[in-house]
C-alpha cells in the first residue's frame, strides 16, 4: 500500500517522501485534527521496533524476511513469503544446545554505558549564577581538567575519556563523603583489573575526632601497662616470698641433720659421712607418703618470651595518613576507602615485589609474609611513590622561618609549609638542566620505621643532645632530609640519576612545558607550565630494580638453649680416676669424733690430751 502525502509536501514522490521519512527520528507533533503520513509512519515504525523479552523485534523480522525476499531467485507469492516468515521465527526460537546460551550476558562495552549512564543521572547538579569565582577548598579541584589537559599535551596522565569520567566519580565522591579536597592521583595496573585512585583531605572535624580517639587509645594503653606492671611486681614480689620460705624450710631440715648426727655415735658419724644418708629414726611408709603428697614439683622452663615494640600508625591528618585514598576498578565503579597505612606494613612492603590482581581482598604471598591483604599493600605502595615522587617547582610552596615573618595558622597546609604568593616560574633553561635544583619534594620521606616522625620505644630515657651519642643504626632510623628538599639529593642503588628532565615538545611563549619523569617508580610524571603544575602516577607500583629481584634469605635458626658446661660433652672417667677422687673425698681416718658429757663438756681425758 502507498503512502499518499498530505500537506505541503503533495507535489513530492512517494520514494522520496519515504526516505524522508526513513532518516527522521523525531519530529514535532502535527497540528490537531490535521493528517500528517510523516508522523503517523514513525509512530508505527517505533511501535514495531519494541524489544521483547529476547531482544526481537518486528520490524528487525520484517527487515529480515524483505532481504530475503529481494535475494530470492524466483516469484514471490504469498504461500513463499509465509515459508520465509516461519523460516525466521523458527531460526529465531531454536536455541544454541549450550547451557550458558540461556543467559544473556552484557558486553563490556554496553555495562560500562550502563554504568557511566548511572553516574551522569545520579550527579546533583547545583546551577548558581551569581557564584562565579569557585572555591579552591571545594572537591574536586576546579582547574582538574586543565591540569589533565596538560598532562595529556606532555604525553602522559589519562584519555581525555577517562579524564572526564574521573571528574565526574570526584563530584559524586564529593557529595556522598566527606572531603575537603580531591584531586586525580593515577592509575595503577593490575593482573586482571585496574585501579583508578582518588587522593583527598580527611575533613577537620573528622581529623579532630580521630585524634581525640587515639589520646584516649593513648591513655588507656598507659594504663593498661601500668597495671600490668604493677601485677608483674607483685607476681615477683610473692615468688621471693616463696623461696625465702623454701630456703628457711631447707635450713631448719639441714640443722635438724645436724643434731642427729652430733647425737650419733661415733661409728654412725663415719658411715653417715661415707653414705651421705642420716638414719636417726627409722623411716615410716605413711609418713614418707604423706611428706611426699606436699611436695611441690618445679615449674615447667618456659621459652624466653620476646616482646616486641610494635610501632603505632601515625593519627589521620599527620604523617603517611595525612590524605585518603580512594579506589576503584573503573571510573563507575563505586570507590572504596583504602585503610590507613601501618608502619609495619610499609616495612614489609619494602622488603618484597609484587604485582597487584586488582581485587582488593587477594591475599599477598610473599616472603617476609605481609602483614594484610591487596588493598593494605596497595595502600602502603600508594604512600611510598607519593613520598618519593610528588614534587614541584622551586618557590612554589615555602617554609615559615624567623620570628619576624608573620602568618596566618590558616593558611598553614597540613604538610608544614605555606602557599607562596610571590612565585614566579622558573625560566624553562632552568627547569631542564641537568643539576636539577629547580625541583623540590613536597610531601615528608619515610624513615625506615615506616613513619614520617620517628616513634620513641618505651624505654628511652629521653632525648639525646647531640649526634656523637647516636650509633649508627640510630642515625639511619631517625635522620631524614628536610621538607621542600630538592630532587638533586634523591639517591638510589638502582640507578645513576632518579631523574629525567625534558622538554615533551618546542614552542614558544608560555605553551612550553616541562615534564619530570622519575626513574625510581617508572611511571610517576610531574608536569609544569607557568603557573600550572600536577603530578600523576601511572604504572604498576613496582620499584625499579636494576638486577632481577631476589628475596632475602632466611635467617639463622635459633638456639633451643644456651650453651654451657652442663651440656657440654666430656669423656666419661676411667674406674681408676673414680677411685682416687673417691679417696681424696674421704675423711681422715684417725679423726676421733670426741664424745658429747654432760653440759657439753668433754670428761677428763680430754683435758690431758688437749694440754
Amino acid at each position: 500500500m502507498a503512502v499518499v502525502p498530505s500537506g505541503k509536501n503533495k507535489d513530492l514522490p512517494v520514494s522520496a517522501h519515504l526516505m524522508r521519512t526513513l532518516s527522521t527520528f523525531s519530529e514535532q507533533p502535527p497540528p490537531p485534527n490535521l493528517p500528517n503520513a510523516e508522523h503517523d509512519y514513525n509512530v508505527a515504525k517505533r511501535f514495531l521496533q519494541k524489544m521483547d523479552n529476547d531482544d526481537e523485534s518486528v520490524w528487525e523480522l520484517l527487515i529480515n524476511a524483505l532481504q530475503k525476499v529481494g535475494e530470492y531467485r524466483g516469484e514471490v507469492t504469498l504461500e513463499i513469503f509465509q515459508k520465509i516468515l516461519r523460516a525466521l521465527l523458527r531460526k529465531s526460537m531454536t536455541r544454541d544446545p549450550n547451557l550458558f546460551r540461556e543467559f544473556y550476558l552484557k558486553s563490556p562495552p554496553h555495562r560500562g554505558s550502563l554504568g557511566y549512564c548511572n553516574v551522569y543521572r545520579s550527579l546533583k547538579y547545583k546551577f548558581d549564577i551569581e557564584e562565579r569565582t569557585p572555591d579552591p577548598n571545594t572537591a574536586p579541584d576546579p582547574l582538574t581538567l586543565q591540569k589533565m589537559k596538560l598532562l595529556t599535551e606532555a604525553g602522559v596522565g589519562l584519555s581525555e575519556f577517562e579524564c572526564y569520567n574521573m571528574m565526574i566519580a570526584m563530584r559524586k565522591l564529593a557529595e556522598n563523603h566527606k572531603i575537603a579536597k580531591a584531586r586525580v592521583w593515577g592509575k595503577i595496573y593490575g593482573l586482571y583489573k585496574n585501579y583508578y585512585v582518588i587522593e583527598c583531605e580527611a575533613d577537620k572535624d573528622e581529623i579532630r575526632i580521630a585524634q581525640e580517639r587515639d589520646k584516649l587509645m593513648t591513655q588507656e594503653a598507659k594504663a593498661s601497662a601500668a597495671a600490668k606492671k604493677i601485677k608483674e611486681q607483685q607476681e615477683e614480689l610473692d615468688k621471693n616470698v616463696d623461696d625465702m620460705m623454701r630456703g628457711m624450710k631447707e635450713e631448719v631440715v639441714a640443722i635438724k641433720e645436724g643434731i642427729v648426727m652430733a647425737l650419733a655415735g661415733p661409728e654412725q658419724q663415719i658411715q653417715q659421712l661415707q653414705t651421705g644418708v642420716v638414719t636417726a629414726e627409722p623411716v615410716d611408709p605413711i609418713a614418707a607418703q604423706q611428706l611426699l603428697a606436699k611436695y611441690v614439683m618445679p615449674p615447667v622452663p618456659q621459652p624466653p618470651v620476646f616482646k616486641a615494640n610494635i610501632v603505632p600508625p601515625e593519627t589521620l591528618g599527620s604523617g603517611t595518613n595525612i590524605r585518603r585514598y580512594y579506589v576503584a576498578n573503573d571510573p563507575w565503579h563505586e570507590f572504596v576507602l583504602l585503610p590507613d597505612a601501618v608502619p609495619a606494613q610499609i616495612v614489609t612492603a619494602r622488603c618484597i615485589s609484587k604485582y597487584l590482581t586488582g581485587d582488593l581482598e587477594a591475599p599477598v604471598d610473599s616472603y617476609p609474609e605481609f602483614p594484610g591483604v591487596e588493598k593494605h599493600y596497595l595502600r602502603s605502595q600508594i604512600a611510598r611513590i607519593s613520598a618519593g615522587t610528588i614534587v614541584c617547582p622551586v618557590g612554589v610552596y615555602t617554609v615559615p622561618g624567623g620570628e619576624e615573618e608573620i602568618y596566618n595558622e590558616e593558611d598553614m597546609l597540613p604538610d608544614g609549609y605555606l602557599e607562596n604568593t610571590d612565585y614566579h616560574p622558573p625560566p624553562i633553561k632552568r627547569l631542564v638542566d641537568m643539576q636539577r635544583n629547580y625541583w623540590m619534594h613536597i610531601r615528608k620521606y619515610i624513615l625506615p620505621q615506616g613513619r614520617t616522625e620517628y616513634w620513641k620505644p618505651p624505654g628511652d630515657e629521653g632525648e639525646f643532645e647531640g649526634f656523637e651519642d647516636w650509633d649508627e643504626d640510630e642515625l639511619r632510623g631517625r635522620l631524614k632530609p628536610p621538607i621542600l628538599s630538592l630532587i638533586s639529593r634523591d639517591d638510589s642503588p638502582e640507578t645513576d640519576k632518579c631523574w629525567s628532565l625534558r622538554r615533551p615538545y618546542r614552542t614558544t611563549g608560555l605553551q612550553n612545558c616541562i615534564t619530570a619523569r622519575s626513574n625510581v617508580w617508572p611511571g610517576a610524571h610531574a608536569v609544569t607550565r607557568g603557573f600550572l603544575w600536577e603530578n600523576i602516577y601511572v604504572g604498576f607500583a613496582v620499584k625499579y630494580l636494576a638486577h632481577s629481584y631476589g628475596p632475602p634469605p632466611l635467617p639463622f635458626p635459633w638456639d633451643e638453649y644456651e650453651i654451657g658446661p652442663e651440656i657440654m660433652e666430656k669423656t666419661d672417667p676411667t674406674p681408676e680416676e673414680e677411685e682416687a677422687w673417691r679417696q681424696r673425698h674421704m675423711p681422715p681416718t684417725g679423726a676421733q669424733v670426741a664424745p658429747v658429757g654432760e653440759g657439753g663438756e668433754g670428761g677428763e681425758g680430754e683435758e690431758e690430751d688437749a694440754e
